[in-house]
């Protein structure tokens, strides 16, 4: 049988940031601002692929 893997593959999302960031407050209007941005683009890239635009 193959070896089970011993390390994660992957990092929790904020691994990498510095303690002073994740002492920041959240700002909702940026997350959501952040999201919008991600999902259109990533909904036109799709529509691209589909031959729509």
């Amino acid at each position: 049988p193959a070896p089970a893997e011993s390390a994660p593959t992957a990092q929790p999302a904020g691994a990498g940031a510095p303690a002073t960031a994740a002492a920041a407050p959240l700002d909702r209007d940026e997350l959501y601002e952040d999201f919008m941005r991600r999902m259109r683009r990533d909904i036109l890239e799709q529509r691209e692929q589909l031959g729509d635009l």
